[in-house]
């Protein structure tokens, strides 16, 4: 789930496309297709929680990737 701080975004959950200005809570059930981009003019800031915990290992091995390749988040997250 995301609780948007500061700014405004748009969240595409499957294939709903809704913006999330300031304010707004966005939650996303397991196993959904989603992403996210800030639609406005400054930068944003969320919090992002994660149930059951465990989704941090994900990011861990994206960030050792000597290269960015936006194909490897599906393959890590098998």
């Amino acid at each position: 789930s995301w609780y948007v701080i500061d700014g405004d975004l748009e969240f595409q959950l499957g294939d709903e496309i809704a913006t999330a200005p300031q304010g707004s809570f966005v939650f996303v059930p397991r196993g959904v297709p989603h992403c996210f981009r800030n639609i406005g003019t400054t930068p944003a800031r969320i919090l992002v929680t994660f149930t059951p915990s465990g989704m941090e290992r994900l990011f861990d091995r994206f960030a050792a990737r000597a290269a960015f390749d936006p194909s490897a988040f599906a393959r890590l997250a098998t």
